[in-house]
């Protein structure tokens, strides 16, 4: 996913996906920059059910890609 500016317009361009299978889209996207919500920011601990991130990075020890 990468945020950039064309034309001094700003775009959000991501490649690919994984929606039970994985794709090659590229979606363009102009962010809007309205916001009815109001942003906070909040502190907590990461969570024992966070550690299902670990086992997906060492995915390409079992899967084919």
């Amino acid at each position: 996913m990468v945020l950039s500016s064309y034309n001094g317009e700003d775009i959000l361009v991501s490649f690919g996906g994984y929606n039970g299978r994985y794709n090659n889209e590229v979606n363009v996207l102009k962010p809007s920059h309205k916001s009815t919500l109001q942003s906070k920011m909040m502190e907590t601990t990461v969570p024992d059910s966070v550690s299902a991130v670990h086992n997906a990075t060492n995915c390409h020890k079992r899967c084919r890609i």
